[in-house]
């Protein structure tokens, strides 16, 4: 039997120009030359869908929902959090202990933040998770995919929608939070405006979920992110709390924002800052080029966050 855990050496010869870019492309992925030789190699002869593949097919997934069941809420203005956790060997969890193990995923991750808006695995029937397939998945078509769907029983309120790999695949997808009806009370109006902090609360419950998940597995390395924010064009950096004012005119002037990023699993339960710093400044850049959105700025704000 092959030790599948067992590292082999391979030298490459690489013309210098070409070594050049790749180091270029690694350090852009916070990761070394070899590291991303493997990383490609392993997305090469994997077995799983590729993160972007699962990422587009869940967001495909709510959009055709929305339409077919004529929900009144914008299928334009939705954000998308997925990651991957991959691992030295293939490896899954029982699909039938999935939901059990999301239960307690959930459960830990209140620790950390109250009412954390991520991966919910709802007990009512009519919106408890069931499983289903992808039949256009890249890879892996006949994977089970655990998927939840919690739609609006009234006007205004959020939409979500998530499905869960037993491989370690996973994606939320929901309306924004700052166009909750709750807000109007803030003379905060649907579609208007957009909150760092609220998005720095929606990183944070992703990256805490992902390493708090990865810990079912017995091999897991690293974790892959891609986020994607869409229905951003003419919203206004908000504070509902008014704990820090923003100047006026501080508007996105682009519609959307995809931002990607991979990490050890250490970095992700002990660099959170760092990791949702890369995530979402590009986002937070739309609004405002000048602003640092620093590890240190989003540490020093936690409190805000954490309300």
């Amino acid at each position: 039997m092959v030790d599948t855990t067992r590292s082999v050496q391979v030298n490459l010869r690489l013309p210098a120009a070409l070594k050049e870019a790749a180091e270029r492309v690694a350090a852009a992925d916070h990761r070394s030359l070899t590291s991303l030789v493997e990383k490609l190699l392993a997305e090469h002869t994997r077995v799983k869908p590729a993160l972007d593949n699962w990422h587009e097919r869940a967001l495909t997934r709510l959009i055709g929902i929305l339409s077919e069941r004529r929900v009144l809420v914008s299928k334009n203005a939705l954000l998308t959090r997925s990651y991957s956790i991959e691992t030295r060997q293939p490896e899954q969890i029982n699909p039938g202990l999935l939901v059990r193990n999301l239960q307690r995923v959930h459960a830990d991750l209140g620790n950390f933040i109250p009412n954390p808006e991520i991966f919910y695995p709802y007990t009512r029937s009519e919106i408890a998770p069931y499983f289903t397939y992808d039949p256009n998945l890249t890879r892996s078509i006949a994977e089970e995919i655990l998927e939840c769907v919690a739609l609006p029983e009234r006007e205004f309120q959020t939409a979500e929608f998530w499905r869960v790999s037993p491989h370690g695949l996973a994606s939320d997808v929901r309306t924004f939070h700052e166009d909750h009806e709750s807000f109007k009370q803030f003379g905060l109006d649907s579609g208007k405006w957009f909150s760092p902090f609220l998005m720095v609360r929606s990183l944070y419950s992703l990256t805490q979920h992902a390493y708090l998940f990865s810990q079912k597995f017995a091999s897991s390395t690293t974790v892959q992110f891609r986020c994607e924010w869409m229905g951003l064009l003419e919203r206004e950096i908000r504070d509902p709390e008014h704990t820090t004012e923003w100047p006026p005119g501080k508007m996105a002037r682009v519609d959307g924002r995809v931002t990607t990023g991979e990490w050890p699993i250490g970095d992700v339960a002990m660099k959170w800052p760092e990791i949702v710093s890369a995530l979402g400044g590009p986002v937070v850049r739309l609004f405002d080029p000048n602003f640092d959105f620093t590890a240190d700025w989003i540490r020093s704000h936690m409190q805000s966050v954490l309300r």
